[in-house]
Formats: C-alpha cells, sequence, structure tokens
C-alpha cells in the first residue's frame, strides 16, 4: 500500500548482537563490505531495467539507505549495549526460544533512551516464529513429554517469560525521565499488550484453547493511560458491557486509531496516492468479515 521507505526496520534477536553490536571495528568493517556488495549486486540486478522484478524493485533502495544510515549512526550500538544484570532481569537467560522477548524490550527501552526520533515500536513475542507462544491449541498446561514443542510452549513457560520482560520494561520506564520536568519515560509512552483476538474460556479436547472473537483482552500502560481499571465485562466467556459508548465492543481498528491518537496524528485520514492506487485508510470502517459499520474512533475512555 505505501512506498517501500516507509517499511520499518527489523531488529531479529537471534542475529542482530552477533551482526551489529561488535565492539572493536572488525563489525564496521563487515557491514560496510556487506553494503558494498549488496550495491554492486544491485548495479548488475535485471530489475533495474524493467525486466523480471521490473523497476518497483529499484523503490527499496530508499528503505536499504536509511537502514544502513541507522546502522553506521554512532548511537545504534549504544541501543545494543545491555549488561548481563540486565539480561538476566528481562528473563533472557532463561528463555529457551531463538527470538528472545526481554532482549526485544530492552531493545525497545535503549531505543527509547536514544531519543534519536523512533516514536513507535512493535515487539514480537515469536519464541521460536510463527505465532509465537501464545497461539497455542495443544496442552496449553503440558509439562515433560506432554510439554507442547516447537513454536508453542505451556503457560507454565510463558507467563514468567513474559511477566520478567514486561515487568522490567514497565519499571525501567518509570524511573527514566521524560522530557518534560517532573515527568518519566513511561508518562510520555503508551506500551500496549495487543493480540488479534480472545482465546476460548475453555479447552478443547487437545487441552489448549482456539480462537475466540467475542471478547479479548489488551493492556494499555502510561501515554496518559488512566490506571487500574477494567474496560468491559464478560460473562461466560461473552461481553455483558462493552465499557464504552457504542453498542459493539472496540474493535482492532480502534486500538490502531488510539495509537495513533497518542502519537498526535489524525486517524480519520486516507491516502489516495499509493504505489498500489487503493486508498490507504488509516483506520478502516467498514472491513470485510466485520461488522456491516465500525465507528471512526479511538478509545478514549482509556485516558477519562
Amino acid at each position: 500500500m505505501l512506498h517501500p521507505k516507509y517499511a520499518g526496520l527489523d531488529l531479529n534477536t537471534s542475529t542482530v548482537f552477533d551482526s551489529f553490536a561488535g565492539a572493536d571495528a572488525k563489525g564496521d568493517v563487515d557491514l560496510a563490505r556487506r553494503w558494498e556488495v549488496l550495491n554492486r549486486m544491485s548495479e548488475v540486478s535485471p530489475s533495474g531495467s524493467g525486466d523480471t522484478l521490473g523497476g518497483k524493485a529499484d523503490e527499496y533502495g530508499a528503505h536499504y539507505q536509511y537502514a544502513y544510515k541507522i546502522l553506521t549512526d554512532p548511537r545504534f550500538k549504544k541501543v545494543l549495549n545491555v549488561t548481563d544484570e540486565e539480561r538476566q532481569r528481562y528473563g533472557v537467560d532463561k528463555d529457551k526460544g531463538t527470538c528472545k522477548l526481554g532482549l526485544g524490550l530492552l531493545l525497545a527501552r535503549n531505543i527509547l533512551a536514544s531519543d534519536a526520533g523512533t516514536r513507535f515500536m512493535w515487539v514480537s513475542n515469536a519464541y521460536n516464529g510463527n505465532a509465537g507462544g501464545n497461539d497455542n491449541h495443544d496442552q496449553i498446561y503440558g509439562r515433560g513429554a506432554l510439554a507442547p514443542r516447537g513454536f508453542l510452549m505451556p503457560i507454565y513457560d510463558s507467563a514468567p517469560r513474559l511477566d520478567a520482560a514486561l515487568g522490567s520494561l514497565i519499571e525501567d520506564l518509570s524511573k527514566m525521565p521524560g522530557k518534560e520536568a517532573g515527568k518519566t519515560m513511561l508518562d510520555e509512552t503508551m506500551v500496549a499488550v495487543i493480540h488479534e483476538f480472545g482465546r476460548t474460556p475453555d479447552m478443547n479436547l487437545n487441552f489448549g484453547r482456539d480462537h475466540w472473537g467475542p471478547a479479548y483482552t489488551d493492556v494499555f500502560i502510561g501515554g496518559g493511560v488512566k490506571p487500574g481499571r477494567i474496560i468491559g465485562k464478560t460473562e461466560g466467556g461473552k461481553p455483558v458491557d462493552v465499557g464504552w459508548g457504542y453498542k459493539q465492543q472496540p474493535m482492532k481498528d480502534h486500538v490502531t486509531a488510539t495509537v495513533y491518537s497518542v502519537l498526535g496524528i489524525d486517524y480519520s485520514k486516507k491516502i489516495t496516492n499509493t504505489p498500489s492506487g487503493r486508498a490507504y485508510e488509516y483506520q478502516q470502517t467498514a472491513p470485510l468479515g466485520g461488522p456491516s459499520f465500525i465507528p471512526l474512533t479511538d478509545i478514549n475512555e482509556l485516558f477519562v
């Protein structure tokens, strides 16, 4: 929908430290060498001539250039500077997954501390890839031989893993000074723990939980959010009070609009000049498969 120059920079916790965190000049030399090789490959690639992939492939040059600018910024290595004590506090040492949630949140904290212009970050709770340890349809309480494998993990591992990483992030942000006098970084940063949908109230035949649309739980912390409240109410796994001034429960579109609102972005905007020719709505109001109408609003009840 949008130009590749707006694509995010992906930092994979399983490789980013080995690739870019070197304290000596060797890491800089390796990065420069790889950048040179990429440019040489681009020169002989047929994509620029209109064949195969076509000229659109050249548009990714803007994304690559900006990513390289970030990686060569002296502040970037400071982002990757984490201590053994911090790794332990964030639960990294006990995390058996390939994608370390604790390292991801440590990177997020350091990026915030660098104050280099980043305004939005997404940390994926991916574990060993796929949808991560949350998408557990089998043996959610399994132990030993019955414990789930591969992409999945039992709740006895997933819950402490999340608690250590997220709890340490919130604690650190609450102690870091914000830009405004008397404010902390947590006061000026909204942390949202979100997912696709809820989970069935009852276990399935495989002792796991399946997808559940009628109710779900998201958590919002900091950034002006009024703490200590629950918006909405359920009984038997279904909503009996949606918690705001509309008849239907908030959708993920409203979570997106809320994030835009905190960032000071007008979520009612629509971009018509896109590479695909299709209009890009900041918040959809009638997506396929959803209700016939979704109110164009954020979840203002979080802040009042």
